[in-house]
């Protein structure tokens, strides 16, 4: 010993250290993840264009608007279950509460999507 640190050889030290692909799997990262099976269904398909009432801001300063869903894709709800939002969420940027913005859908996200502003009527 040294002081009060013990010398390690530089393969003792390499053997304690995580890899690449040890940090990867801790981390979440798959590699080789296929881009067809992430994308998630939502109410709008890509780039359709929807008129929407900006109602709120995020925390961010994009605009929030909430769109009622079609009734094809509201679940009919068994005895004891919950149903889910009739509601479904979709974030533009550059907007202010109140205005009514047409916006093209660019992401479905798990519970809302993102878009982009058209213009503003």
């Amino acid at each position: 010993m040294v002081g009060a640190f013990q010398r390690q050889s530089v393969s003792q030290h390499l053997s304690r250290r995580p890899t690449w692909r040890g940090l990867s799997k801790r981390h979440g990262r798959r590699r080789g993840k296929n881009k067809e099976s992430s994308k998630i269904e939502g109410p709008f398909n890509y780039h359709d264009e929807v008129d929407l009432l900006i109602e709120d801001l995020s925390n961010l300063g994009d605009g929030v608007a909430k769109v009622d869903l079609p009734a094809s894709l509201l679940v009919q709800a068994e005895e004891g279950e919950t149903l889910p939002a009739s509601k479904y969420v979709v974030m533009v940027p550059h907007v202010m509460v109140g205005e009514r913005v047409r916006a093209r859908v660019w992401s479905n996200r798990g519970s809302h999507s993102l878009a982009d502003l058209v213009e503003v009527s």
